[in-house]
């Protein structure tokens, strides 16, 4: 008999954690993303300079290969851009990871949007196994 209490009173206990811990769950829902970032609104049509890149957790000025870097995203898809002094242009995905797909079919460079709010866009290139964090500031 105290056996068959036990397995009772631990099922009950076990449905109760269970059904304590999803209303835990819907109390406290996952922040959206920001529609900015996943529209294109905040970052399409303005010309971003390149002001700081971030490698390893040292962010630095742009050296003297990149004084002149920018990047324009036009609202119809397409792109240009100066990447190390390179002149660079194409077309690209909107969303969370910019998709940059260089005119010549080529390469698509994935550039992952951290953030952006109007006068500052920041996003994480990777290159290889190299993470280079580009923080951009409009022009």
């Amino acid at each position: 008999m105290q056996y068959v209490k036990t397995i009772i009173f631990s099922t009950l206990l076990l449905c109760g954690v269970m059904v304590h811990a999803q209303e835990k769950k819907s109390a406290s829902p996952k922040k959206p993303a920001a529609a900015q970032s996943s529209t294109g609104t905040c970052y399409t049509d303005k010309k971003w300079k390149l002001s700081k890149v971030e490698k390893f957790g040292q962010e630095k000025d742009p050296g003297p290969a990149q004084k002149n870097d920018f990047l324009l995203l036009k609202a119809d898809n397409s792109f240009t851009m100066m990447y190390n002094g390179v002149d660079k242009f194409g077309t690209y995905t909107k969303g969370g990871v910019l998709q940059l797909k260089m005119g010549d079919g080529s390469e698509t460079w994935p550039f992952k949007v951290l953030s952006c709010d109007g006068s500052s866009f920041k996003v994480d290139y990777r290159d290889g196994d190299t993470h280079n964090i580009l923080t951009y500031k409009a022009e």
